[in-house]
């Protein structure tokens, strides 16, 4: 049945466009407008049903991969979040999500190796049973405690587990993956300008206020909205060196520095000057057009400041700096949650409290759903068995990238490296969209390494070409 569908000259077009070059481009198109036009229900039922396509009749899961990120990292409701709880919501909930488990089933039947040995199996396996054995025997463990742990435990090794089987590793799977992270960027610029044309009137000091009440995207408050742009920009000096004409990205890299800025995040745009650094150097060095990236940086760094300097001549520096002139390098209460956070792991240093009790904690007058570091809250909510199997767990992704470094997997492991740097004073580990976002390079990691030859694999195939040499000369004589 399936094979007579396949053959269906709608259906063979469909899945054309879908392994196209444009299919992630149509999705961010499509999340745009929906947000836009306030439907984010009907744009998820979009993206469930492509994905539920490309389970059933594509060669590879991999163009589900832009369904993936792109629905997480640019999904927003543009006034308020009621538009996904009406009934009618829940109703294509349903329906749209049967459609999609039943393709994943299908396309893992399809697969046919489930039981074939995966690299990362084992460090996700440690990381799950973190989450899960935290706050047991605790008196704050409860049924939400467990569900809570479910929840984050089936995004990252669901994601893990089912394209670790189901997607087959390309030469060009991280420029594929690179150009789903630019295309997320444009959408989220965009989706920054709407608000601004929404909630900024002339006057207004970019205070703390405004960064409190005003950037709010949805479920992506200032914080999380600059962060997650920011731990995407490493894919864009990929594409930089990768990419034949990748200097046209350079113009993607100043529209998204921008739109961090407004986000108001101090480490989003601490982190992002950095890579935007390193990222340059980089591409100076490495990139075979070096002195077109040379002239490049410095047309960037000349733009920079002709901007500074008509903006502190126009007069209207102190508000557009405001709020990083009101905070500096002021904690905004986190000391004083970590040092909440040890106390409780002091009480319970074996597995912790569990990562439900965060939503109770007040701070500052602050109720604060994370700790806003993760190794304080990996040892508060998970204790030290919970804290030793995440050391595990990051052990061997780091030997995934060191145990064969190439620049492109460098350039991959900087995307998850952002974010690990970014949740020592955030909560971005914890956010469930960069959950599926982690998962998605870890896999891609994995594949890429296990599509290498291992350096035994090659010296045991170079001993067996020298005995088949030894046997042809004692052959001829």
């Amino acid at each position: 049945m399936n094979a007579l569908l396949k053959d269906n000259k709608i259906i063979a077009k469909l899945r054309s466009f879908f392994e196209g070059a444009y299919y992630h481009i149509a999705l961010g198109v499509v999340a745009i407008l929906c947000y836009v036009c306030a439907l984010p229900v009907f744009a998820l039922a979009i993206f469930a049903l492509t994905a539920a396509f490309i389970c059933f009749f594509c060669e590879s899961t991999r163009p589900a991969l832009a369904n993936v990120l792109l629905v997480f990292l640019t999904f927003r409701y543009r006034y308020d979040g009621a538009a996904y709880t009406t009934k009618l919501a829940f109703f294509v909930y349903g329906i749209v999500g049967a459609i999609l488990l039943s393709g994943m089933i299908f396309r893992l039947i399809k697969t046919g190796d489930l039981p074939q040995r995966r690299t990362l199996l084992f460090s996700f396996l440690a990381l799950a049973a973190a989450y899960f054995l935290g706050g047991v025997g605790s008196a704050e463990y409860s049924s939400k405690s467990f569900l809570l742990a479910l929840a984050d435990v089936g995004i990252f090794l669901g994601i893990y587990l089912f394209f670790s089987f189901t997607l087959t590793h390309k030469e060009d799977d991280f420029l594929y993956f690179s150009r789903i992270c630019a295309v997320a960027l444009c959408v989220m610029c965009l989706q920054m300008l709407d608000l601004y044309l929404r909630v900024y009137e002339k006057g207004m000091a970019l205070d703390s206020d405004f960064k409190e009440y005003k950037v709010r995207l949805g479920w992506a408050i200032s914080n999380h909205a600059g962060e997650l742009m920011t731990m995407l920009l490493p894919a864009i000096f990929y594409l930089i060196y990768k990419e034949k004409h990748g200097y046209w990205y350079y113009a993607v890299l100043a529209i998204s520095c921008i739109a961090i800025y407004f986000t108001l995040c101090r480490v989003a745009l601490l982190c992002a000057f950095v890579i935007v650094v390193a990222g340059i150097v980089v591409n100076c060095i490495f990139h075979p057009r070096k002195r077109l990236h040379i002239i490049l940086a410095l047309s960037l760094l000349v733009a920079m400041l002709l901007f500074l300097l008509l903006l502190f001549l126009s007069g209207k520096a102190d508000d557009f700096f405001y709020f990083f002139f009101e905070t500096g390098f002021s904690d905004r209460g986190r000391y004083k949650l970590w040092s909440v956070c040890m106390d409780i792991f002091k009480e319970n240093p074996v597995f912790g409290v569990s990562f439900s009790i965060y939503p109770t904690l007040e701070v500052q007058a602050k109720v604060l759903s994370t700790a806003h570091n993760t190794i304080i809250q990996m040892l508060s909510g998970t204790g030290i068995i919970g804290t030793i199997l995440y050391c595990v767990h990051r052990t061997h992704t780091v030997w995934l990238v060191l145990r064969k470094p190439t620049l492109e997997r460098l350039f991959m492991a900087a995307c998850v490296l952002t974010g690990l740097v970014m949740g020592l004073v955030s909560s971005m580990f914890f956010l469930f969209y960069f959950l599926f976002y982690y998962a998605v390079i870890l896999t891609l990691m994995e594949k890429s390494v296990e599509a290498e030859p291992s350096i035994k694999g090659l010296w045991e195939e170079k001993r067996l070409n020298k005995k088949k040499q030894q046997i042809t000369i004692t052959e001829k004589e």
